[in-house]
């Protein structure tokens, strides 16, 4: 009749231990190392925390990666969806203030980053500033030039919009134009 502490040897028991002791062992493992803990006094010395009776509290557990990821996720969706808003608002009124020639590098540049870095929501910069163009602009138009009527008012916000959108889209060009030469250029190397 063998002991039940001979039902692993001493080495395996050694071996796994630290597995055990870090919680990574599996539980037929584990439970087989505290069964030799609990029977080899000369073990149960080196391990003292792993014995079968002992009060050690169970490793904490793992983390949920699904629920981690939903968090991260959620937490760049808000913070891009921030950066487009107020890219999208900043540049607008950038058109409108003295320095306006720095939307015409303004808006492509935005896009063209957010293009190259393969960041889908891209698409959305050229809709948003079109909407925000046409938007400030018919208010502007109708709030301090009275001798414009409605529809001319109307029609030069959407040719605003469409010009500012346009810009955009020429940024996303040049972005995956770039995004594409950069990949093509390190399959070379």
């Amino acid at each position: 009749m063998t002991k039940d502490y001979e039902a692993i040897p001493c080495e395996v028991c050694r071996d796994l231990a630290p597995l055990v002791a870090d919680g990574v062992a599996s539980e037929q493992s584990a439970a087989l190392v505290r069964a030799h803990l609990a029977a080899c006094p000369a073990c149960a010395a080196e391990w003292p925390g792993l014995a079968a009776d002992s009060s050690a509290p169970p490793p904490p557990p793992e983390p949920d990666d699904a629920r981690v990821l939903r968090r991260l996720h959620r937490r760049l969706t808000n913070r891009t969806a921030l950066l487009l808003a107020v890219g999208t608002v900043g540049g607008t009124l950038l058109t409108y203030s003295r320095y306006s020639l720095l939307s015409i590098l303004f808006f492509p540049l935005v896009c063209g980053v957010l293009s190259w870095q393969r960041d889908p929501v891209w698409r959305l910069l050229p809709l948003l500033t079109f909407a925000a163009s046409a938007l400030v602009n018919l208010a502007a138009s109708l709030a301090f030039h009275s001798y414009l009527n409605w529809q001319t008012a109307v029609i030069n916000s959407l040719v605003i919009g469409a010009a500012a959108a346009g810009l955009c889209l020429l940024g996303a060009l040049a972005g995956r134009w770039l995004a594409y030469a950069f990949k093509k250029e390190e399959k070379q190397e």
